[in-house]
C-alpha cells in the first residue's frame, strides 16, 4: 500500500472547516476503508467544473443526458458550482495538501449532466449510470420533478413509503428498479429546502434511500423537509433565512465549486453526497453486497433510537457502517431473555396458564424479515414437545419481543426456545455447525 493511503488525518488545509466529516466519524471510517477507484458514484446534476484541482483524477468523462436544445421554461436552474460542490463532498482528493477531503476519496465520480425537468431525461441519466458501471447514484437535485398520477392510479411497482408525488411515467420508475437490479444504490434528497411535511419523488421510491439534512448540532436543519419517506439524515447545515444561502456561513458544508474555488453551502442537496460516499465505501470494502444490504446497513447503523419523521433512523455513522463484514442477520437469544409470568389456574387440570415473552436480539446490521421462534417444554432433542411457534421480524441491531400463552401442568418444566433465521447465519456460527439460536430456563408450576 502506498504512503498516500496510510494517513489517518488528512493534511488538506481546509479539512478543519469540514465539520460534517467529523459528525459522520470519517476518520474512524478511513481507518477501515478509504475507497477504491473501481467504485464509481454517478452524480446526476446540472453542471460540473471538470478542471478543479481538488477533483483532478477523481472525475470520469462526463455525460450529458439532456438531448436537444433545452426548453428555457423547464430548464433546471443549477449552476456549475452545485454539481462541483456535491462531487467534492463525495470524492475530493484527500491528503494532497490542497483544499478539502471527500468522504470517499479513493472512489471516483461519474458526472452526468441533467438540466431538464423532463423525467425521460432523468431515466436516461440513470440508465447511463448503469451502463457505465457505477455502483452508486447520487440525486441531490432530483426533487425538482413535479409529476402527477397517471389515469388516477400509481405505477405498478410497489412502494413501502407513501409517495406524495409519484413519477409521471412508468419509464422513470422502471429505470430506478433496473438500477437496483443491476447492483446500484440510489440516494436522493427527500424534497426541496422548504421545511414542510411533504416528500417528493424520487425519495419516496422503495429502492431509493431518502436523505434529509441536520445542522452542526445534529438537529433537523431549519430548511429540511420531513415525513414518512425520510430514511436517514446527514450533515446539511443551517440557514439564517430559509431559501437563502450564505456562501460564507460556517454553519454550511464546505466543498469545491467552479473556477477552482470553495464555499460553504447549506441544503439537503449537501446531505445526500455524504450518504452516497458512505455507500461507495461499503461497496469498496464489500463489492458483493447488494443495494438492499447497503441501504439496511446505512439505516441500521445510524445514530437514531428507532425512527422519526424528522431524521429517519438518525445521522449516518460511517465508521459503524463499515464494521460489519457479513450481510446477514445475527439472531441471539439467552436464558435471561425468556420471561415467564403466571397468569391464572387452568380450568381442566392442576397447573397454570403461563405467559412467556422471548426477547430476540439481532446483532447483525441486516433485517431479519421472517424468523421462526419455537417454544418447547423440554429439550427438543431429548423428548421435548412443541408448545407453539410464531414468526417475527427483527430489524438490524435491534430487539423484538415475541409472546406466547401456554398451559402447563403442575411440576417442573424446562422451557426451551429455538430460533431459526432460515439459514442466514454468520460464518462464525456456521463454522461451529450451529443451526439455531437456542436458550432454555427452568420453571416450576405449583
Amino acid at each position: 500500500m502506498s504512503s498516500q493511503h496510510l494517513w489517518k488525518r488528512p493534511n488538506d488545509p481546509d479539512y478543519p472547516k469540514q465539520w460534517g466529516l467529523q459528525m459522520v466519524h470519517a476518520e474512524n471510517a478511513w481507518s477501515i476503508e478509504k475507497g477504491r477507484s473501481e467504485i464509481i458514484v454517478a452524480v446526476i446534476e446540472g453542471a460540473f467544473d471538470l478542471d478543479h484541482p481538488d477533483l483532478a483524477g477523481q472525475l470520469l468523462d462526463p455525460y450529458d443526458a439532456t438531448e436537444g436544445p433545452p426548453n428555457a421554461q423547464h430548464r433546471k436552474q443549477t449552476t456549475i458550482a452545485h454539481g462541483t460542490h456535491v462531487s467534492g463532498i463525495i470524492a475530493a482528493k484527500a491528503n494532497n495538501g490542497v483544499g478539502i477531503a471527500g468522504l470517499a476519496p479513493g472512489c471516483r465520480v461519474l458526472p452526468i449532466q441533467c438540466t431538464s425537468h423532463d423525467d425521460a431525461v432523468l431515466a436516461r441519466a440513470i440508465r447511463y449510470a448503469v451502463a457505465a458501471g457505477a455502483r452508486v447514484i447520487n440525486m441531490s437535485s432530483a426533487c425538482y420533478f413535479n409529476p402527477v398520477v397517471r389515469d388516477g392510479v400509481r405505477p405498478e411497482h410497489s412502494v413501502w413509503k407513501r409517495m406524495h408525488t409519484p413519477p409521471t411515467t412508468e419509464e422513470l420508475l422502471d429505470a430506478t428498479h433496473e438500477a437496483d437490479d443491476a447492483g446500484l444504490m440510489i440516494a436522493s434528497c427527500v424534497a426541496n429546502n422548504e421545511n414542510y411535511n411533504s416528500i417528493l419523488w424520487p425519495a419516496a421510491g422503495d429502492v431509493i434511500l431518502g436523505v434529509t439534512a441536520v445542522n452542526h448540532a445534529g438537529a433537523k436543519s431549519n430548511f429540511s423537509c420531513y415525513g414518512d419517506a425520510v430514511d436517514v439524515a446527514a450533515p446539511g447545515g443551517e440557514r439564517s433565512v430559509p431559501y437563502r444561502d450564505d456562501p460564507n456561513d460556517e454553519r454550511g458544508i464546505y466543498s469545491t465549486i467552479h473556477n477552482g474555488g470553495y464555499r460553504y453551502w447549506s441544503g439537503t442537496c449537501q446531505s445526500v453526497p455524504f450518504v452516497s460516499a458512505l455507500a461507495a465505501l461499503i461497496f469498496s470494502r464489500h463489492p458483493e453486497f447488494t443495494p438492499r444490504q447497503a441501504r439496511q446497513i446505512i439505516c441500521n447503523t445510524a445514530s437514531g433510537d428507532g425512527w422519526n419523521q424528522y431524521t429517519g433512523h438518525g445521522i449516518i455513522d460511517a465508521a459503524k457502517a463499515l464494521q460489519y463484514d457479513e450481510p446477514v442477520p445475527d439472531i441471539v437469544v439467552h436464558a435471561q431473555d425468556i420471561h415467564i409470568l403466571r397468569k391464572n389456574a387452568t380450568y381442566h387440570d392442576s397447573g397454570a396458564t403461563v405467559q412467556v415473552e422471548v426477547t430476540l436480539h439481532n446483532q447483525g446490521p441486516i433485517d431479519a424479515d421472517k424468523v421462526l421462534v419455537a417454544l418447547y417444554d423440554g429439550v427438543p432433542d431429548d423428548g421435548g414437545y412443541t408448545l407453539g411457534y410464531h414468526y417475527a421480524s427483527v430489524r438490524g441491531l435491534e430487539t423484538t419481543a415475541v409472546d406466547f400463552s401456554i398451559d402447563l401442568i403442575e411440576g417442573e418444566h424446562t422451557i426451551c426456545v429455538l430460533v431459526d433465521p432460515f439459514g442466514q447465519l454468520p460464518a462464525a456460527k456456521r463454522s461451529r455447525g450451529e443451526i439455531y439460536a437456542k436458550a432454555q430456563r427452568t420453571y416450576m408450576v405449583t
